[in-house]
């Protein structure tokens, strides 16, 4: 974990203490609620607020909802977009990319007589 993520981590925790009482209450106590689970959380959150009148009734509210996406769609973004450090992300690109080449090279080593569709 790189320090500018931990600084995330710990930049944010506050904000997700703030709804323990709320949205999380059924999470065991030891559990950690916080930036590294920022999307699993907002997915709980979101289907919390769209099905769950009580949470609403909580003082739950979209902005608070908002932020948590803003959190999620950031902390996905930190570990699946290419970075100064790399990130485990690039590997699905670059694993694309490489059997997308492979299938144009076996195509024109075909002379184009197979392998003209492929779905991946």
């Amino acid at each position: 974990m790189t320090p500018e993520y931990q600084d995330r981590v710990n930049d944010t925790k506050p904000f997700y203490q703030s709804l323990r009482a709320s949205v999380f209450d059924s999470f065991p106590e030891g559990m950690a609620i916080d930036y590294r689970a920022a999307w699993e959380l907002y997915e709980y959150a979101l289907y919390e607020y769209n099905h769950n009148e009580t949470t609403r009734e909580m003082n739950f509210t979209a902005q608070q909802l908002a932020i948590l996406r803003d959190y999620a769609t950031e902390e996905q973004f930190s570990l699946n977009a290419a970075n100064h450090i790399g990130t485990i992300g690039e590997i699905s690109g670059r694993s694309l990319a490489g059997k997308v080449l492979e299938r144009f090279n076996r195509l024109i080593a075909l002379g184009g007589g197979s392998w003209k569709f492929n779905l991946m």
